[in-house]
C-alpha cells in the first residue's frame, strides 16, 4: 500500500503478484495507512526547523542557533552575490519567529489533550498493555471536547502560516542557489520537511475537526499509574475497512494475483477472508498438508477444566503446564492471549519446575523474541512461555518442541478502538468477526507444533469453550484431523508422555 500510496513509484512494474502469509494482508494495509503521533514527534518537526540555543549568548556576541533554516541562511550568506543574500536572510529570520510562534501553540496542544485525557477516560477504560481511548461522535459532543479543537484552531492558524510561508521561501529559492552547492542540498531538504509537515497539518485537522467515516481515531498510552505525559501519550488514526483500498490498488491492477497462506480458511470456507479483502470474485483453492496429523498430533481435551473466566483457573493453568513440562522433561511451549497471565504463571510455575531442573524461559523476564526461541531450541529441559508474537513465525523442528498448551482462546480485545469499530459493521459481530478473527489466530498457534514429517507432539487446549461453547466446535473443525483424546487433567502427564514416546 505504500506503493500505491506514492503513485506507484517504490516498486518496478509488475502485473503478477504472490502474497504470502496473506492472512496478515487486513493487518499490514491497515498499519500502512494508520497515522500515530505524539508530543515529541511533532515537536522535532518544528525542532528540525529551528531551535534556538538553551544558553544566554556571551556578551556581544550574536544568540547561537540550529536547525535547517539556520544552516540554509548560513549557506545562502555564502554562495549568493551580497545584494541578494539579505533579503532571503530576513525571510528565513521571519520563519524561525513562525516557528517559534507555532512551537507555543503546539505546547498548549498537547497540555490540552493531556487534560482532556485525564478528565475525559473512564477510570476502568485500560486493559493489561495500554490505555486505547476512542474518539467517537459522541465524545467529540461533550463539552471538554471544545478546548481541544479551540486549542487545535490556535495551533493550526500558526501552523498553516508557516507552512504557507515555507513553500514561498521554497519557490523563491528555485533556480537561486548554486548547482550542487550546499543551500541547493539544504532546499532540497527543506522540501521535504515542508512536505512532512503539509502532510501531518492535514492528518491532524483530520483528527481534530473533520473526522471520516471509515476511519477510527483514538488516544493511546502505556498502562502507567496516572495520566503518562507527553512521552507516553500519542494520537492514533486508522482505516476501518480496506477491502476496496486491496481491491482497486492489488486485486484490480495486476493480471494475477495469488494469496497464500496455510490459514485462510475459517470453519472450511474462504468466504471470512474474501470478504474482509473485497476478494468476493476470487477462485480458492485448498492444498492438503503433507503432515500425518492422526499418527503424529494427539489434541489433549481437559474434561474438568473450570471457565477461563473463574478464579480456579489460573491454578488449573500453572498445575497443567508444571505435570505436563515434568512429565516431557520440558520441551514445552505454552501459549498465552494474556501478558499479565503469562507473567503470573511464569512466576508461580519456576520454582517447582527449577527444582525439577526445569528452565522456564518467559517473555516477562525480558530478552528479544530471537534469543528466547534459540535459547528454547539449544538448551535441554526447557519451558518457553510466550503472547501475541509467539502465536506464529516460530519454527523449532525436532524433540526441542514436544508439547504445546494454548491457554485460551485468541480472540481479540473488544474494547480496542479497530476492532470495535470493524465490529460496528456487523449484524452479529462476535460470529461474524471476532469468531473468525479468533480462529485463524488459533490455526497459527497450532501450526507451532508440527514444523516437519518427524516431528510428534501433543496439544493441550485449555479453554474449556472449544467444548462448552457452541462456537467452539467451529474451532476444532477448523484444525486438520489428529488422534484426540477428551480426558481429566489428572491423565494428562501420563497420556502426553505416553504418546510422546510412541508407547
Amino acid at each position: 500500500m505504500r506503493h500505491a500510496a506514492t503513485g506507484h513509484r517504490v516498486l518496478p512494474a509488475y502485473n503478477r503478484l504472490i502474497v504470502d502469509e496473506a492472512h496478515h494482508l487486513e493487518t499490514a494495509v491497515t498499519e500502512q495507512l494508520s497515522f500515530r503521533v505524539d508530543g515529541n514527534s511533532l515537536a522535532a518537526l518544528f525542532n528540525g526547523l529551528y531551535l534556538p540555543a538553551k544558553k544566554e549568548p556571551v556578551a556581544g556576541s550574536k544568540p547561537a542557533r540550529s536547525g535547517l533554516l539556520a544552516d540554509l541562511d548560513a549557506a545562502l550568506r555564502d554562495e549568493l552575490a551580497p545584494e541578494r543574500s539579505p533579503d532571503f536572510h530576513a525571510e528565513i529570520v521571519h520563519l524561525q519567529q513562525e516557528v517559534e510562534a507555532a512551537r507555543r501553540q503546539l505546547d498548549n496542544f498537547w497540555q490540552v489533550i493531556e487534560e482532556f485525557a485525564r478528565d475525559a477516560v473512564p477510570r476502568g477504560e485500560r486493559d493489561e498493555y495500554e490505555l486505547k481511548f476512542r474518539i467517537t461522535s459522541a465524545v467529540r459532543a461533550q463539552p471538554l471536547w471544545v478546548d481541544v479543537e479551540v486549542a487545535w484552531d490556535n495551533l493550526g492558524a500558526a501552523w498553516n502560516e508557516l507552512n504557507a510561508r515555507l513553500v514561498g521561501l521554497l519557490d523563491r529559492l528555485e533556480g537561486q542557489a548554486g548547482d550542487g552547492g550546499e543551500a541547493e542540498r539544504l532546499a532540497g531538504e527543506l522540501l521535504g520537511a515542508t512536505s512532512k509537515l503539509v502532510e501531518t497539518y492535514d492528518t491532524l485537522e483530520q483528527w481534530v475537526m473533520r473526522p471520516q467515516d471509515n476511519h477510527v481515531y483514538w488516544v493511546e498510552a502505556p498502562n502507567e499509574r496516572g495520566m503518562p505525559g507527553r512521552r507516553g501519550l500519542s494520537l492514533r488514526m486508522a482505516p476501518v475497512h480496506i477491502g476496496e483500498l486491496v481491491q482497486e490498488n492489488i486485486l484490480w491492477r495486476n493480471d494475477t494475483v495469488v494469496l497464500t497462506s496455510a490459514t485462510l480458511r475459517t470453519g472450511g470456507s474462504f468466504d471470512y477472508m474474501r470478504s474482509r479483502l473485497a476478494a468476493e470474485d476470487a477462485d480458492c483453492a485448498f492444498v492438503g498438508s503433507p503432515f500425518d496429523y492422526r499418527a503424529c498430533t494427539l489434541l489433549y481435551l481437559p474434561s474438568d477444566l473450570p471457565e477461563p473466566n473463574s478464579p480456579q483457573f489460573q491454578p488449573v493453568v500453572e498445575s497443567s503446564i508444571i505435570s505436563l513440562a515434568k512429565a516431557l522433561n520440558g520441551r514445552t511451549l505454552a501459549l498465552f492471549t494474556s501478558y499479565a497471565q503469562l507473567k503470573r504463571t511464569a512466576s508461580a510455575i519456576a520454582p517447582a519446575l527449577t527444582a525439577a531442573g526445569i528452565t522456564v524461559l518467559s517473555q516477562a523476564a525480558g530478552g528479544s523474541r530471537h534469543q528466547l526461541l534459540e535459547t528454547f531450541k539449544t538448551t535441554e529441559r526447557t519451558v518457553l512461555l510466550g503472547t501475541r508474537s509467539f502465536w506464529e513465525g516460530v519454527d523449532v523442528v525436532g524433540p526441542a518442541l514436544s508439547a504445546l498448551v494454548l491457554v485460551r482462546l485468541p480472540f481479540a480485545v473488544p474494547s480496542d478502538p479497530i476492532v470495535a469499530a470493524r465490529s460496528e459493521s456487523f449484524d452479529d459481530p462476535f460470529h461474524q468477526y471476532q469468531v473468525p478473527d479468533a480462529i485463524l489466530r488459533f490455526r497459527q498457534g497450532f501450526g507451532r507444533l508440527i514444523r516437519s514429517k518427524t516431528d510428534r507432539g501433543v496439544v493441550l487446549v485449555m479453554d474449556k469453550r472449544v467444548r462448552s461453547k457452541q462456537y467452539g466446535k467451529l474451532f476444532l473443525e477448523s484444525l486438520p484431523e489428529c488422534a484426540m483424546q477428551e480426558a481429566p487433567l489428572m491423565n494428562l502427564a501420563a497420556a502426553a508422555k505416553a504418546w510422546v514416546d510412541g508407547s
